[in-house]
């Protein structure tokens, strides 16, 4: 179990990932109906849908691998602080500060969206490409996809996923006065997506994807990462 920064990573990037934490612990807005690998220069993530773990603590199983080695592991969504990794390594594996990086950095990026205010125009300020944050999100409001193949600025989806038809599972803006279902804040609350008055759960799905089937994307890892990324 992974419950503390490794050692050995800078103090910037154990900043920017303890801030990834706190995104994905308190901002998480968004789900797959399928796996989401994300493929940098020298790794790939790949993360699995969120199910419910021990205790009813949801996880997000994920694989974390480059040329000569894959483990596995789960990214734990507790309230602790930062969210806990549990991952079953090799002996000898020498990539911990690296697998911790690239798992919460890589989850709050296909998990944290942009959203914009109820009657508001559309939020999706993220800031430059050298960050890697995405945009700020003061509260789980409703988001605003602008393409079903753009999730993030730094994330471009490439294979199938590029030309397929896929609906990532979010959040979104009731008209004034209409209420959401039973169904939609259990299928929210099945993913630990607590749904606002006024907000329904938009319900994830690929067409013509086999459910193992992941969503791929090429992923512009923040410039704090780019060295072991």
């Amino acid at each position: 179990m992974i419950e503390q920064p490794p050692s050995g990573l800078s103090a910037d990037l154990i900043a920017r990932c303890l801030e990834a934490s706190e995104q994905i612990r308190l901002h998480r807005n968004a789900s797959y109906s399928n796996p989401v690998s994300l493929a940098t220069a020298s790794s790939t993530v790949v993360f699995l849908p969120v199910r419910d773990g021990e205790r009813g603590v949801l996880v997000v199983p994920f694989r974390f691998g480059a040329s000569s080695f894959e483990v596995r592991g789960s990214l734990i969504l507790r309230k602790t602080r930062p969210l806990p990794i549990y991952v079953l390594v090799p002996d000898g594996f020498e990539s911990i500060e690296k697998l911790w990086a690239a798992v919460l950095l890589g989850y709050e990026v296909v998990s944290v969206l942009p959203f914009r205010e109820r009657g508001g125009p559309a939020s999706i300020s993220s800031p430059t490409v050298s960050t890697g944050r995405p945009g700020r999100t003061p509260r789980r409001g409703s988001t605003e996809i602008a393409s079903p193949r753009r999730v993030s600025p730094f994330l471009t989806a490439i294979g199938r996923a590029a030309v397929a038809h896929w609906v990532v599972g979010h959040v979104r803006d009731l008209p004034e006065g209409q209420r959401c279902s039973e169904d939609k804040l259990h299928e929210a609350r099945q993913v630990g997506i607590e749904l606002a008055p006024g907000q329904t759960w938009v319900r994830p799905h690929a067409r013509g994807f086999d459910p193992q089937e992941a969503l791929t994307f090429r992923w512009t890892v923040p410039a704090v990462a780019a060295d072991i990324l």
